[in-house]
This record gives C-alpha cells, structure tokens and sequence, in this order.
C-alpha cells in the first residue's frame, strides 16, 4: 500500500503563467504547487506561449505511424516553434533524411491565427491528419478557418475521429480542436471569438 505523502510533491513553477497539461489549470507563477498525480501519469507543466507536439498513444516505436501529428498550443500572445521528425526507427537522419517545419501564432482578444510552413526536407510521412488544440479557450469560437476557408463546426472533438476536417469546441475543458489532412503544405488556421 502506498501512503498518500509518497506520491504528493512540492513543484515549483517559474515566473509566468503554467498550465497542467492534464486538467488545464491555470498557475501563474513563481509560485510552488502541490501535485498529487494518479499512478497512470506523470506531472507535466506547459508554459503558456508552448507549442507541444504528440501522437497517439503507442507501445513501441514501429507499432504506427503517427496519426494524427497533434500539436497541444497554449497561446500567449505571440509565439513560434520548429518542429523536426524523422522516421524514428532508422539512420535516415545522419544522412539528412527528416522533415522541418515552423510553427507560429498570435493569439489576442478577437482569436488566434496559426500558420505552419511547407515541409522541408526530404522526409515523407505516411498519410495522416493534423489536429491543433487551443487550450485556455473559454468561449466557443464564432468560426474557423482553414486557408480562408471555413471548416464545419461539430458536435464533439469524438465526431472529429471519423471526420476528414473540421472542428469543435470542448467546453468542459476549454478547448478548441481543428482536424485537416497533413499535405506538407503551408498553412493557416484562422480561430475568430
């Protein structure tokens, strides 16, 4: 049996705003925290301004591809990230076999605007979509929009597993979710309060 204070711990959280990347709350530091994280998960601070990304849960390296590439945002007024990815499984990279792309948004009182640029290098991925999740959205957007076009608002971020594109808003978490196919093409998402 494990005693409660053998899992609690004292984090300390720098000066700026800090998010659990769990539940989404908010700190706003300095200032020391008390994590009392279940068995099944690690605690894990995101910076507001971060740009995180992750896959699908997988048990080993090849099991599968990434589908989908996500990418967690907490906004923070303006904010950039290079993102790289090889294959993962084999020396390709020594012989400059990756991809390369930039990330960026502004974020302000009236939406958020993100823009991804065109892959470069000569990695190819297998086919797959891209989801952006905005954090700390605490109103449902009045539209997105995809390379100015405007996507098709769902129910719930579950309809958006067996949709192609498009998106949905998560009020219980405060989250916006944006599905599109990753082409490699530049792009830009356009989220309007």
């Amino acid at each position: 049996m494990i005693n409660n204070d053998e899992t609690r711990r004292e984090v300390f959280l720098p000066r700026g705003v800090w998010y659990d990347f769990w539940s989404d709350r908010r700190y706003t530091g300095p200032t020391s925290v008390t994590v009392d994280p279940p068995l099944d998960h690690i605690p894990i601070f995101a910076r507001g301004g971060a740009i995180v990304p992750t896959q699908q849960v997988v048990e080993y390296t090849d099991q599968a591809p990434i589908n989908p590439l996500t990418f967690e945002i907490y906004p923070d007024g303006a904010l950039a990230r290079d993102y790289y990815e090889a294959d993962g499984l084999s020396f390709d990279p020594q012989r400059g076999i990756s991809l390369q792309q930039h990330l960026s948004i502004s974020a302000d009182e009236h939406g958020a605007d993100i823009t991804i640029t065109a892959r470069q290098g000569s990695y190819n991925p297998p086919a797959r979509s891209l989801v952006l999740k905005l954090h700390a959205q605490h109103q449902k957007p009045g539209r997105v929009e995809m390379n100015g076009k405007v996507l098709t608002v769902l129910e719930s971020p579950t309809a958006l597993d067996s949709a192609t594109e498009g998106w949905a808003y998560d009020a219980v978490h405060d989250l916006v979710w944006i599905k599109t196919p990753d082409q490699g093409v530049a792009m830009t998402a356009r989220v309007e309060k």
